[in-house]
């Protein structure tokens, strides 16, 4: 939806029909037309100024004020109270106005001044001004509907949020003093909110997108210290909002959006953006592992989004990596105390499912990172008897290492290649020494000492074979 569309719309159909009905008032005056419709009998035209043109249209402007602003109340107790005022402020309530009480105070002079012989044309008038209060009803309820939804209210405020806004907030958002009532951003959030609370998930994605695309499109390296804060931590607000509320379909969606800012801002490589992304992403994927299994993996994914990201950026920031890397950490070591052996497998397979990427990049930093991640896994496993997640660690070392070995010669860098060849066999080791010591649980940890065996060994198939590095230091 286009911020101005329902406000377009209104100044165009508005003053149309009033300028259609106003020509033909002038028409009506001015005799062009040489035949009347209307005969000069002193009771018709009584009955046509004070019946239809006071009465009627008395009774009917009382209906449809009423009608409109209780619909009008109720849409604001719903959602929020600048329902209201937008309501009031708004083309169309005025024009119904302005009309109604022009052609009420219209009939009731002309009746006053009602004698014969009778002028037709001012009773005609009557008769047009009538038909354009009836047919300015028409248009009055479809924007009243269209502005009592809440992804129009949430596109009209929204739209007061700009760059001269943004920069006026620089100072107060180091100073943390930006007031509730200065906060142009707050009624949105509340119509979201009060959505999630509601089960209205349409509402609340919609409300959520729109607040993701006003970021990302004014979201500038010049401004980035200020405006990401702003819009990151009233997001991170209502994703705690759904927590609370239980809404899962929400939860959902704050982790996708964080999940996309992340990706967009590592590309723009805004790191102070990307790290506040991943402490949020923190803050409300910490909250859903132990009841949310869809937002668990929505966090896997997450994390793997961003990491994929990574990878087509040269020079990476560290502390970014490591950030990532603790949280994958972290998120295994909480699923493994709540026994989510499906989510443990889940997360595994998001970032295991990169090996090859991380090979093809030579992104020798990220897959240092993932072995250690997986003998840690691993050796976590053996001792909560997570048996999937010991093969699942052990295939990816396994795969790890024996890429590196049989191909070293052929990569950039052999030296390396096959130091993290021989440190996928050390993982291994330590794994399997864990494995050693629960030996007695079940014979599928023989198993599973074998699997680690075989492993280790096709791996040092490859490294024994040995690497000349002579010709590539000219030694």
């Amino acid at each position: 939806m286009k911020r101005f569309a329902l406000e377009n719309q209104e100044r165009i159909v508005i003053p149309a029909i009033i300028g259609c009905f106003f020509i033909l008032i002038m028409i009506c005056l001015t005799d062009i037309i040489p035949f009347s419709v209307v005969n000069e009998d002193i009771n018709n035209a009584r009955g046509i100024l004070g019946g239809v043109g006071v009465e009627g249209l008395s009774a009917i402007f009382a209906i449809v004020i009423s009608l409109t602003l209780m619909a009008v109340q109720f849409a604001s107790q719903e959602y929020t109270h600048r329902i209201m005022d937008i309501h009031i402020k708004s083309l169309i309530f005025w024009s119904l106005i302005v009309i109604y009480t022009g052609s009420l105070l219209y009939n009731v002079f002309m009746l006053g001044m009602l004698e014969e012989p009778v002028n037709s044309k001012y009773v005609e008038v009557s008769m047009l001004l009538t038909a354009l209060c009836l047919i300015l009803l028409i248009p009055y309820f479809f924007f009243t509907m269209l502005r009592l939804r809440p992804e129009s209210v949430i596109s009209r405020l929204l739209t007061k949020i700009d760059v001269d806004y943004l920069n006026s907030l620089k100072g107060l958002i180091k100073e943390a003093t930006i007031k509730s009532e200065s906060d142009r951003m707050l009624p949105i959030i509340e119509i979201i909110e009060k959505s999630i609370i509601n089960g209205d998930a349409s509402t609340a994605r919609f409300g959520l997108d729109e607040i993701n695309g006003c970021y990302l499109r004014y979201l500038t390296e010049e401004n980035e210290a200020y405006v990401s804060p702003y819009f990151l931590n009233h997001i991170l607000g209502v994703g705690r909002a759904a927590i609370i509320a239980a809404n899962d379909d929400s939860m959902l969606h704050v982790l996708r959006i964080f999940s996309g800012e992340g990706i967009q801002t590592i590309t723009k490589r805004m790191d102070r953006s990307t790290k506040m992304v991943l402490e949020n992403i923190g803050i409300i994927g910490f909250k859903v592992l132990k009841d949310y299994d869809a937002a668990t993996q929505q966090l896997a994914d997450s994390l793997r989004g961003m990491l994929r990201a990574i990878m087509g950026v040269n020079n990476c920031n560290e502390e970014i990596l490591t950030q990532i890397f603790a949280l994958y950490r972290n998120a295994l070591d909480e699923l493994f105390a709540l026994k989510k052996e499906r989510m443990i497998s889940y997360m595994l397979n998001s970032f295991s499912g990169l090996l090859d990427l991380m090979v093809e990049n030579k992104r020798y930093e990220m897959i240092g990172r993932t072995t250690e991640l997986l003998e840690r896994t691993g050796v976590k496993a053996v001792s909560f008897d997570v048996r999937d997640a010991i093969h699942q660690s052990v295939q990816s070392l396994h795969k790890i290492g024996i890429s590196f070995a049989k191909d070293a010669s052929a990569l950039d860098s052999p030296e390396v290649a096959v130091n993290i060849a021989e440190s996928t066999i050390d993982y291994l080791l330590k794994i399997e020494g864990e494995t050693l010591k629960y030996k007695s649980r079940s014979k599928e940890f023989d198993v599973i000492i074998n699997e680690i065996e075989y492993a280790k060994k096709d791996i040092e198939k490859y490294i024994e074979k040995g690497v000349d590095f002579s010709d590539l230091w000219g030694g």
